[in-house]
């Protein structure tokens, strides 16, 4: 795997035993969604084993972050990935960009390597 559940909450500094789970099956995911936006398979070692790319643990920490915190619920049960929200006086709006890749912004996947057209 790109990564695993100790290295990511070393990685997010997460001390809390409470989202082991969906770090668990986040990691998978953000492995295929890095192997798609990489665009090539893994390079392979004389032993056959993965040589991921420098970063990619890290980025695939900060992947499975972003989807901890974009799938988490409230308490009332209101999405917290919300594109607008007012509370009292105070307001704001997100919109979408074309930087987003797989749904995560271009700031987490600028680390990732992409080769156009190998696959």
């Amino acid at each position: 795997m790109i990564a695993t559940r100790r290295t990511v909450k070393e990685y997010l500094n997460i001390t809390t035993d409470t989202n082991n789970a969906r770090i668990d099956q986040f990691i998978p995911v953000v492995e295929k969604h890095y192997l798609a936006i990489r665009n090539r398979d893994w390079d392979y070692d004389s032993n056959d084993d993965i040589e991921y790319p420098d970063l990619a643990e890290f980025t695939a920490a900060q992947m499975v972050g972003f989807l901890l915190k974009s799938t988490d619920f409230s308490t009332s049960g209101t999405y917290n990935n919300l594109k607008s929200e007012n509370i009292g006086d105070y307001g704001y709006t997100r919109t979408e960009t074309k930087d987003n890749v797989y749904g995560y912004p271009k700031w987490i996947i600028d680390s990732i390597d992409r080769f156009p057209g190998l696959k």
